[in-house]
């Protein structure tokens, strides 16, 4: 059985990338029917529930995935998690759980973007500061970084450290910042 439950979560995770959510959550419900202790279909299919809005029930697999992992959980889950967390407006849940995603994986770039993002929002300039530094750290490319430095030196009255990035652009690359 758990090589069929690995078989429907790696078909999970073909469909979740071509955009076919829904089909992705019966594979890896299906998954999870298998082999109910496979940690990682839950937490695949919170992605796709919140892929699709459905935070809550995200929540809800993503507990499961880290309650079912064996060695220490993904900081990939809690960094989702608090995602789903903030979309639900559990701002107090949310960013422990981005300092978890970032205790297990201090150089976890996605997180220390996604939690810079949240402080900003939330008027902690100083700390949002803090983690967009280290995020273009990690990757000097981190166009949303940048950005996101450079609004919160702004916001600070730091007019002179607000300079346009020098970044390389391919053709086919343009998309991706438009």
């Amino acid at each position: 059985m758990a090589s069929a439950a690995l078989a429907l979560a790696y078909q999970g995770e073909s469909l979740s990338a071509t955009g076919e959510l829904d089909k992705a959550i019966d594979c890896y419900t299906q998954a999870i029917e298998l082999d109910p202790l496979f940690a990682k279909p839950y937490a695949d299919r919170g992605y796709c529930y919140a892929r699709t809005g459905r935070h809550q029930q995200a929540i809800v697999d993503y507990n499961e995935a880290i309650r079912l992992e064996t060695e220490e959980p993904s900081s990939l889950v809690y960094n989702n998690r608090a995602l789903s967390y903030e979309e639900l407006g559990m701002h107090e849940q949310a960013i422990a759980d981005y300092n978890e995603a970032l205790r297990i994986n201090a150089n976890f770039a996605t997180a220390l973007y996604n939690r810079g993002s949240f402080l900003s929002r939330h008027g902690r300039l100083t700390e949002a500061l803090g983690d967009f530094s280290s995020a273009i750290t990690l990757d000097s490319s981190d166009v949303e970084s940048l950005v996101g430095r450079a609004t919160v030196h702004y916001a600070l009255g730091r007019y002179d450290k607000v300079s346009r990035p020098s970044l390389p652009l391919e053709s086919d690359t343009r998309d991706f910042i438009g």
